[in-house]
């Protein structure tokens, strides 16, 4: 206190005594300078956390629950008479062997700090008058009559050892008071070392323990549009893209209550921690969550959001970022899915974490042909990173050491992260998997052990919401989603419930006859999608294959139905009859996403979208499903044709594309798709026909939009109108880069919408697991 200092976590624990008997005041992380005395302050602006006994943490009420005085409980401003406070409690429990405000709770110890007088009945007999006077003084809750200074502690000290005050039969004793307070100071210096060597024993024996962070109301997980999680260096931290009525990154301290927005995050997803914990980095994606596409930093405190790596042209593609990792020379290692920078893409890159020249990363495999990675994650050590190496078969984790040559494939998985214990833990079928790993030698020994069966990912994903510190701690999302009603709606906006209950619907489509609706369902571990038969209520699961399965189309003829599956490994395109019987039939064989889209008047063309292999974009393709199955390209090129819609009458085909810069609704004849081309609207997406070809309908940016369309000379469309209000689920804001149609149009001309509750349906979390790495270690033994 002379020096101007208050401690503000006075307690036995930071307490030592050396062996020449100085006493040593330890611990001062929570010291701050003296200000003097200050009014009271306006409480939003103090710390609002409560602290937990028997430990101190940043980023609460600063100080420990059973030592803390009532003004620092109530996140008062402070000055020294709360040390003041804290040494009572001390020379309380010294004397006593006992807590003064102790509690079984923690909210039980923070009542007694604010409510409870201390129990003097249980100073022993015979102690001091000065040390009763001495601890009613220390321990007054009104600090305006407590000690002032603690000088005048010696004062009382001092007079006690003059023995003129003692009371009891040993009052005539001229012992001091030190030598008088020996037993009790043994009981309460006991109970310190036996509490230090149970700290001790528990810190050589660290436990797993888990705990779940509930994210906001309002709040979910996108995977298909690459939310992610990031835990800091030390475990102590996590923060998470997630999405309300936006996108942006949250932080959560493991220590703390509450999770908190990162202001400055608009856009953000697929976050990663600096070495030292003290920033995260992220990639803002989409232009319809700002007009920068980039990676960014910012403090994980929040602040200002610095630009690493700006794009220097239009974006490209819809999955621009496939991750990225920071590592121990200061540099970030990247992956980008589109040429969006210098040297150009798809692939890994390399910048420093101030921002410059960006250079590529080498990444061949083993017979020295090229191989697309993506997805880096640092080494413990920081010296290196693993990535996802994707080939025709299916990806695998590599290694990249510094100088080490080419990087060494180690295991088939599309997901990895190192342990602190030298494991390699990947993701494989939809789930967890820890293998022994030497990084030095690139190489992984004994066979796989599964560790975790369920968490949220799309198969194949290498941006899974799941990450792992250097420390051990594990963080992971259930495999959550809103739920969402179907409701028909009219063209005069009006809404009629179809009475099925809420489900995680996505990609509705209708049955030609209108009596059935085909919706994927995004299910937890595998997603399937299911039939809804409007006439008898029936709900049929058309698909059980432990790969997932989705994205239903029907033949014009209500014969057959054509999804998305990736049994195979990648998502490719299947049919089965649509009355269930006989098995899925493999209709493409391709390493690139495809999605069915639209089929032609003849029953037989069938037009689906696939992802470029150089993933600058998504392409539009066609297939007979009859006779010759061998696909043609439609419309190629370096930006997005997307979301196709054939005519009923066959002539013309529909589709979203990004070449001016933004979504537009452009029409061209077919097949003859390079004789003519018609923009339609101002800006949209999700194209569908009318049943009669006369009308065409989008999403707009804030309304479900109708064109009138004139064939009989050519092509002509009136001006857009709108029809009603866009308040359904994957408009405009949200349908750009998620591949699915987030409506359809019955034969009767209504539209089949999906409508999420005002809380968006379950509640999202993550799990986090302190130690995870203990759970396995035992199972996966390292050499």
């Amino acid at each position: 206190h002379e020096a101007g200092v208050i401690h503000r976590d006075l307690k036995p624990a930071n307490i030592k005594v050396r062996e020449d008997g100085t006493v040593k005041v330890l611990d001062f992380g929570l010291a701050k300078a003296l200000a003097g005395e200050q009014p009271d302050q306006d409480l939003s602006q103090a710390p609002t956390m409560t602290a937990t006994m028997g430990g101190t943490r940043a980023g609460v009420i600063l100080g420990t629950a059973a030592y803390m005085s009532p003004e620092q409980a109530r996140g008062k401003p402070l000055d020294k008479r709360t040390d003041i406070w804290s040494f009572g409690c001390v020379l309380f429990e010294m004397v006593t062997g006992r807590a003064v405000f102790g509690g079984d709770t923690l909210s039980d110890t923070i009542a007694n700090v604010l409510d409870r007088q201390p129990q003097w009945e249980w100073l022993p007999v015979g102690t001091p008058s000065s040390t009763h006077r001495l601890l009613r003084r220390c321990l007054a809750k009104d600090r305006r009559r407590r000690l002032h200074d603690i000088a005048d502690a010696r004062i009382e000290m001092d007079d006690g050892e003059d023995g003129a005050d003692a009371t009891g039969p040993s009052a005539s004793h001229t012992a001091p008071l030190w030598q008088r307070l020996i037993p009790w100071v043994s009981v309460g210096a006991v109970v310190v070392i036996a509490l230090v060597a149970f700290s001790s024993e528990r810190a050589s024996a660290p436990e797993v323990t888990r705990l779940t962070v509930v994210l906001p109301a309002g709040a979910f997980f996108n995977i298909i549009n690459d939310s992610g999680v990031a835990v800091s260096p030390d475990g102590r931290t996590v923060v998470f893209s997630a999405v309300d009525d936006g996108r942006r990154l949250y932080r959560h301290d493991l220590n703390a209550l509450e999770t908190v927005p990162i202001l400055g995050t608009e856009g953000a997803r697929l976050p990663f921690f600096s070495p030292n914990g003290q920033w995260v980095a992220f990639f803002v994606n989409s232009r319809t969550e700002g007009p920068e596409v980039a990676l960014k930093k910012i403090p994980v405190t929040g602040g200002r959001a610095v630009t690493v790596v700006p794009v220097r042209r239009q974006l490209a593609g819809n999955s621009a970022w496939s991750g990225g990792t920071w590592l121990g020379d200061d540099s970030i290692v990247f992956g980008s899915d589109a040429a969006l920078v210098p040297p150009g893409g798809p692939g890994l890159f390399r910048v420093s974490a101030s921002g410059g020249e960006v250079s590529a990363v080498a990444a061949y495999s083993e017979n020295g042909e090229e191989v697309f990675h993506r997805g880096p994650a640092a080494l413990p050590d920081g010296r290196g990173f693993i990535s996802i190496g994707w080939t025709e078969d299916s990806p695998w984790v590599y290694l990249h050491r510094p100088d080490a040559g080419d990087p060494v494939p180690l295991v088939r998985g599309s997901f990895a992260r190192v342990s602190p214990t030298g494991h390699l833990v990947f993701e494989q079928d939809g789930a967890v998997w820890a293998v022994a790993l030497d990084t030095e030698q690139g190489t992984v020994t004994g066979e796989p052990v599964l560790v975790l069966d369920s968490f949220l990912s799309m198969r194949n994903n290498s941006s899974p919401i799941f990450d792992l510190s250097a420390t051990g701690t594990l963080a992971y999302a259930e495999p959550t989603y809103p739920d969402r009603s179907l409701v028909w709606v009219n063209t005069d906006g009006q809404e009629e419930p179809l009475g099925f209950a809420p489900q995680p619907y996505w990609w509705p489509h209708v049955s030609p006859d209108g009596d059935q609706i085909g919706v994927h369902i995004m299910e937890a571990e595998n997603m399937d999608f299911h039939i809804y038969d409007l006439t008898s209520g029936a709900i049929l699961r058309f698909t059980r294959d432990p790969a997932n399965d989705g994205f239903p189309l029907w033949t014009p003829d209500g014969k057959r139905v054509v999804f998305w599956s990736a049994r195979g490994g990648p998502w490719n395109l299947y049919t089965r009859p649509a009355d269930r019987t006989g098995q899925a039939e493999r209709l493409t064989q391709s390493p690139n996403l495809q999605i069915p889209h639209s089929f032609g008047n003849d029953g037989s063309t069938l037009v689906f979208t696939e992802a470029s292999p150089d993933n600058s974009g998504t392409d539009i393709w066609k297939m007979s499903i009859d006779g010759d199955r061998t696909p043609e390209p439609v419309l190629q090129g370096p930006y997005n044709e997307d979301q196709p819609a054939l005519s009923p009458d066959g002539r013309w085909i529909a589709y979203q594309s990004d070449e001016s810069g933004t979504w537009q609704i452009v029409v061209r004849p077919f097949p003859d798709v390079e004789s003519d081309l018609f923009p339609v609207g101002a800006g949209g997406v999700s194209p569908e026909w009318s049943p009669d070809s006369q009308w065409l309908y989008y999403r707009g940016e804030t309304a479900m939009m109708a064109v009138q369309i004139d064939t009989t000379g050519g092509f002509s469309a009136a001006p857009p109108v709108a029809l009603f209000e866009d308040r359904y689920v994957g408009g405009s804001e949200d349908t750009v880069g998620i591949p699915g149609q987030a409506y359809a149009v019955a034969p009767d001309g209504r539209f089949l919408m999906m409508k999420d509750p005002p809380q968006r349906g379950r509640a999202a979390q993550l799990i986090v697991v302190r130690n995870w790495h203990l759970e396995f270690t035992e199972r996966v033994p390292v050499n």
